[in-house]
């Protein structure tokens, strides 16, 4: 059997694992100041603590890479941002949520290991060494991978806001990735030929150029769809485009699933073009205009 988990339990069951765990709660600012002496005696006490949770943010900048190892195997969750200054850290090491942005852009970090959940923005580019996003499966807002080695977004389920792969050379699979709030472009990208798991996207899905030939599981566009200049030949399961669908150049010959399109429709020079007249498709499907 199925089991489908939405964001509000998802939160539940982060929240609740994280009760479950004994943590020292202190806040960044003083954590920093007495930090050597905070993680030689918080595990002396009577308490069996898990770990450290930071209150606000952790500037850990102004710190030799040495002693920032030494926090974050010890740190499990930060209630805001992670600012790491360019560290040459190797290991997340206990880190599993992150309430903030986290900046881990030219690190020498070669997966995300436990971490969980990043609440805002996150920065993974120029990590050459990064090969795996671990066990990350949402982040809240946007994502910026470029210059990598990671080849899939394995078991991430969820990007807040935006997602640009365009011409990325690295990533072959969206992995269990479902849904984009924002923008996703993949526009130009080689290796990508599904989109796999992918239901919906927000706003803006950009294909346009690149070696796309499935839309996997995707239902709903919120925005714009460009196909254009794609080997792509089935919509599949789309439903919804919100606005403009762009199948110019393609060798599409059935809308299949479709049921709106909420601006224009592109089919020029398409088998679509030559296999269906405009009242035809105006019968199978709700749209605004078709152009050639």
């Amino acid at each position: 059997m199925k089991i489908i988990i939405n964001e509000s339990q998802l939160k539940q069951i982060i929240e609740s694992e994280e009760k479950k765990e004994k943590l020292l709660s202190i806040e960044g600012s003083m954590f920093i100041k007495q930090y050597n002496a905070i993680l030689k005696k918080y595990k002396s006490k009577e308490e069996d603590l898990d770990g450290i949770k930071i209150k606000g943010d952790l500037d850990l900048s102004d710190l030799d890479t040495e002693d920032i190892q030494r926090i974050l195997n010890e740190v499990i969750v930060i209630d805001g941002n992670l600012l790491l200054g360019g560290s040459l850290i190797t290991s997340l090491g206990k880190l599993k949520h992150v309430r903030g942005y986290l900046d881990l852009s030219y690190s020498e970090i070669e997966d995300l290991g436990n971490l969980i959940k990043v609440g805002e923005d996150l920065y993974l580019n120029n990590s050459k060494k990064l090969k795996s996003l671990g066990d990350l499966t949402e982040v809240g807002n946007n994502l910026f991978i470029n210059s990598t080695g990671i080849t899939t977004l394995g078991n991430l389920k969820k990007i807040g806001g935006t997602l640009n792969l365009s011409d990325n050379s690295t990533i072959e699979s969206l992995g269990e990735l479902k849904e984009v709030g924002g923008y996703l472009h993949l526009d130009g990208t080689e290796l990508i030929n599904s989109l796999d798991n992918l239901e919906e996207v927000e706003y803006d899905l950009n294909l346009y150029g690149s070696y796309i030939k499935s839309l996997g599981k995707l239902k709903k566009v919120g925005l714009n769809l460009r196909l254009s200049n794609t080997p792509i030949e089935s919509l599949g399961e789309l439903e919804f485009v919100g606005e403009h669908l762009d199948l110019h150049n393609t060798p599409i010959q059935s809308l299949d699933n479709l049921k709106e399109v909420g601006g224009t429709l592109f089919i020029g020079n398409t088998p679509l073009e030559k296999n269906m007249s405009d009242e035809e498709i105006k019968e199978l499907i709700n749209v605004g205009k078709i152009s050639y």
